[in-house]
């Protein structure tokens, strides 16, 4: 096994204050989460990677607090890539693989890999009143959040073997940042509770087995896009609207021109994305472009054209919207001690409460807004009418919003004790309440075509 301090370079003592530092390389980082079952598959994996995809590897697998850890001996006998257990805070090199240690969780600071000791469990679960640690969750979401700073490359997640669902919710916030998810094959996962979860929340990319997804990430391995800052950061200022015909030309776009695909999915889904933020459609796009193995949009444009099936994932990775329950504490308290009472100081006893929320993605702010007015209204033994509407873009978003269906790792942000009032366990999720439900209604809105409330009732 290295040892991690024999492998970081020593860094030169340089008198000259002037020299200024280089900026850290950057490639990209996967995260591979696994537990139950997951040692064989993460070997496989690993086994049947080439040498050189300028990735570094950091596997989370679940493990004992107590006992020493025998990964890396285990994945030095099936990759020639270098293998270390992580004892103390580094900075990642590609074409390495990095393992927790027992009884620690990691978290990623620009390139440089943070110890630190494992969090307790939390007070939340509505079955046992805990929930789980989620070492997985946690290094994914820290993958995320220095993505969308720029500090690395493309963050990749690999969900394998386990029995929970850590590493679904790590999974969104990697998609939101514009990285790529993996997740083992259920007919190849010892335990696929952990896989199924990823994919049940329609954030995955790809479904395979282990060598399967050796081989797609090898394939990815050179796509520029994988190595890119994110398009905000390093163009600035690229956010005014493409002016486009109506008419779809036969033309296929150039090198850097997206108005093809602008048009092309104009034409198949009747959303001008033109009037969207450009960058963020531009990079969604190029994510596509890696997956497909291109870097050229010519070809893309005419792959669109061809297969109906490209264009709709293209369409749901343009509309992909993070969200979740209670996300701004603040602003869900204000709604409570200052927001309410002013409103119903002014209209009176009598009124009604009607909220919109524009963007509402798979309803989350949606039913987090109604709990919070049915505990205040609760609270103050007040009987006014509720409606709230909730409107986005993408149909299979407002769908999920319906079902009002959510995962373990969804539920991170509601409390013990609004699930066991607001919700009912429903086999391995929860379903929201009939009464949170019977106030809430979702409808299909592009605020960019029609900017008008969805309901003339109202």
């Amino acid at each position: 096994m290295n040892n991690l301090t024999s492998q970081q370079k020593e860094q030169p003592d340089s008198s000259d204050d002037s020299e200024q530092e280089a900026p850290p390389e950057m490639f990209p980082i996967v995260g591979i989460g696994a537990s139950a079952g997951g040692i064989q598959p993460c070997s496989t994996l690993l086994g049947s990677l080439p040498d050189d995809t300028g990735m570094a590897f950091v596997v989370i697998q679940h493990m004992s607090a107590d006992s020493p850890s025998a990964l890396p001996q285990i994945f030095e006998r099936v990759t020639s890539l270098p293998v270390a257990q992580v004892t103390q805070d580094l900075e990642l090199q590609p074409n390495h693989v990095y393992v927790i240690g027992p009884g620690m969780q990691i978290t990623l600071s620009a390139n440089r890999l943070q110890l630190s000791p494992r969090e307790s469990a939390k007070k939340s679960d509505g079955a046992s009143g805990y929930v789980p640690f989620h070492p997985v969750d946690r290094f994914f979401e820290s993958l995320a959040e220095n993505r969308q700073q720029s500090a690395i490359g493309v963050p990749i997640g690999v969900v394998l073997s386990g029995l929970d669902g850590d590493g679904s919710k790590g999974l969104e916030h990697i998609k939101a940042a514009g990285g790529v998810a993996f997740a083992q094959s259920e007919d190849t996962a010892e335990f696929d509770s952990m896989p199924q979860t990823a994919v049940d929340t329609g954030m995955v990319d790809f479904i395979l087995p282990p060598e399967a997804i050796a081989q797609q990430l090898a394939e990815m391995a050179n796509a520029p896009y994988l190595m890119q800052q994110t398009v905000e950061n390093s163009h600035p200022g690229t956010t005014a609207p493409v002016s486009l015909s109506d008419d779809l030309s036969d033309d296929i776009a150039g090198e850097g021109d997206f108005s093809a695909v602008y048009a092309l999915m104009r034409s198949q889904t009747g959303i001008n994305f033109s009037q969207y933020k450009q960058a963020t459609f531009e990079r969604r796009t190029r994510r596509r472009m890696a997956l497909y193995h291109t870097d050229n949009i010519a070809d893309y444009v005419t792959y669109l054209k061809d297969n109906p099936a490209e264009m709709g994932a293209l369409y749901r990775d343009v509309l992909i919207t993070f969200t979740g329950f209670f996300r701004d504490t603040e602003a869900f308290a204000f709604i409570g001690d200052v927001l309410l009472p002013s409103l119903i100081k002014k209209k009176g006893l009598e009124s009604s409460i009607r909220v919109w929320v524009a963007g509402c993605a798979s309803g989350e702010e949606c039913y987090s807004i109604a709990i919070c007015l049915f505990e205040y209204l609760s609270a103050h033994k007040l009987n006014l009418s509720i409606q709230i509407f909730g409107t986005d873009a993408s149909e299979s978003a407002i769908e999920k919003a319906r079902q009002g269906i959510y995962t373990d790792s969804q539920m991170a942000g509601v409390s013990f004790e609004r699930r066991q009032r607001f919700f009912v366990r429903d086999d391995d999720c929860y379903r929201i309440s009939k009464a949170v439900r019977e106030l809430c209604v979702f409808a299909r809105q592009d605020l960019r075509a029609t900017r008008r409330f969805p309901i003339s009732t109202w």
